[in-house]
C-alpha cells in the first residue's frame, strides 16, 4: 500500500513515517507539479496528501485505486470536492492542529492595526522620532467592538483571547444553532453588514465556497469608517477591486492579511499588486498556522487519517460526509 505525498512543502516525511511505516504503508514523496504528475506517481496510491497540489476531476478519475485525499490543513478549495464525492472518494482536512496560531496571528495582526505598529516603524525607518502621533489613529482597544464574521473554531479562540481586551465581541455566523449562540456568550447579529456599521474592527472567519466567493465587498466597506479588517481565512472571500477602493478611503483604516487573492500574489495583477504595496496593508505569506508543534502536529494527524483508511476505518474529518452513501 502506498501514500502519496503529492507536493511535500516541509523539510522530511519523518513524521508521516513514524505513523505509516511500521504498518508496512509506504510513504512516497515525488513532488507533483501538474496533473500528469498526480497520475503518473498516483496509481498505486489510496490515499493523497496535499498541500496546494490542484486535485482535479481528471486526476480523480484516472486513479481508480485513489481512495482518500487529504488536506495538510483545513482550507480545501484546491480539491474538486464534487468530482471527489460523484467519484466514491473521500475528502479529509485537519481542521484542529492551528486553531491556537491562527487565532493568535488574528491577534497579532489587530493588535498592528491598533497600535500602528507598521506605520510607526516607518517612520523610525524613515529617520523620524520626535513627531506629533495625533495625526495618526490610535484606537483605545477597551472602548472598541470586536466583530467576527464566521463563530468557527479560530474565531472562537479568537473571542476568548480578546474578551478581556474589548468593549464587545459581536458574531454573524447563520450556521451557528441557537443553543451554540446561546452558549458561547458573545452577541449575534442579524447580517455581516451589522459588523462593519457597530465595530471598529472585524476579523474574517469563513472557508472560500461559491456561497463566499468575494463576499465581502463595498456593501459592508461603506459601512464603515477608519475600521481595522483582518484576514486569515481565504483572499477570495473578498472583492479585491472594493478592498482597493476602501483602503483608498476612510473606509479602511489598517488591512492585515495572513492569505491573498492568488497565492503567491500576482504581481502583473495591478490591482493586487497595488493592495500589496499599499502603506495600510500588513501582509504574512500565508503562515498563521505555524509553530513548532503545529507544523508536527498537522503532518502526524494527516498520516493518521490515512492509516485509518488503510484499517478499513473511516477517518475523523470527511469534508464531502455524503460520500459515505457510495461507499
Amino acid at each position: 500500500m502506498k501514500v502519496l505525498i503529492t507536493d511535500m512543502r516541509h523539510s522530511s516525511s519523518i513524521e508521516e513515517e513514524k505513523v505509516l511505516t511500521p504498518e508496512g504503508i509506504e510513504v512516497d514523496t515525488t513532488f507533483c507539479a501538474s496533473e500528469e504528475d498526480l497520475i503518473s506517481n498516483g496509481k498505486t496510491a489510496f490515499a493523497f496528501l496535499v498541500s496546494y497540489a490542484k486535485i482535479t476531476q481528471r486526476v480523480l478519475e484516472a486513479l481508480p485505486n485513489l481512495k482518500v485525499i487529504i488536506k495538510y490543513g483545513i482550507g480545501v478549495d484546491n480539491i474538486d470536492v464534487s468530482a471527489a464525492t460523484e467519484l466514491g472518494k473521500m475528502v479529509v482536512n485537519v481542521p484542529d492542529y492551528c486553531t491556537e496560531e491562527v487565532a493568535l496571528h488574528a491577534l497579532a495582526l489587530i493588535l498592528n492595526g491598533v497600535r500602528m505598529i507598521p506605520q510607526f516603524n516607518k517612520i523610525v525607518k524613515e529617520g523620524g522620532w520626535e513627531i506629533d502621533p495625533e495625526p495618526i489613529v490610535c484606537y483605545r482597544l477597551s472602548q472598541q467592538n470586536l466583530g467576527l464574521v464566521g463563530f468557527g473554531r479560530i474565531a472562537r479562540k479568537l473571542a476568548y483571547f480578546m474578551k478581556p481586551m474589548v468593549k464587545s465581541v459581536l458574531f454573524y455566523d447563520p450556521y451557528i444553532s441557537e443553543q451554540q449562540y446561546e452558549a458561547s456568550g458573545y452577541h449575534r447579529v442579524s447580517s455581516s453588514e451589522d459588523l462593519f456599521s457597530s465595530c471598529s474592527i472585524v476579523s474574517l472567519h469563513l472557508p472560500f465556497t461559491p456561497q463566499t466567493k468575494e463576499f465581502i465587498n463595498m456593501k459592508h466597506f461603506e459601512k464603515a469608517e477608519n475600521l481595522i479588517l483582518v484576514n486569515t481565512s481565504r483572499g477570495g472571500i473578498i472583492h479585491k477591486k472594493d478592498l482597493l477602493s476602501a483602503l483608498n478611503s476612510k473606509h479602511i483604516l489598517f488591512w492585515g492579511s495572513d492569505v491573498f487573492f492568488h497565492e503567491p500574489p500576482d504581481r502583473n495583477d495591478k490591482v493586487e499588486l497595488e493592495i500589496l504595496n499599499h502603506p495600510k496593508s500588513l501582509i504574512t505569506p500565508h503562515v498563521a498556522w505555524c509553530s513548532s508543534q503545529s507544523a508536527k502536529d498537522v503532518r502526524r494527524m494527516a498520516a493518521e487519517e490515512a492509516l485509518r483508511v488503510a484499517k478499513g476505518q473511516l477517518p475523523q474529518n470527511i469534508v464531502n460526509i455524503e460520500v459515505l452513501s457510495k461507499l
